[in-house]
């Protein structure tokens, strides 16, 4: 469940991406190791495929919640 509504979030993003033209995304999740997967496996991928630097901004790891 968690992994489908990252893989909409993304593709949302990828077509407000395209409308705007944009040079950068920013994007709000957890960090911790939850971060390392989502850059790794997500941003980096998205990043060279479209062109567009995505901004991370961590709000905590999921353990703190």
């Amino acid at each position: 469940m968690k992994r489908g509504i990252l893989f909409v979030t993304f593709v949302a993003a990828t077509g407000l991406v395209r409308s705007a033209d944009a040079e950068q995304l920013i994007v709000n999740s957890y960090g911790g190791p939850y971060e390392d997967i989502i850059r790794d496996r997500i941003i980096e991928p998205f990043e060279k495929e479209f062109g567009v630097k995505v901004i991370y901004d961590a709000v905590g790891s999921a353990s703190q919640d």
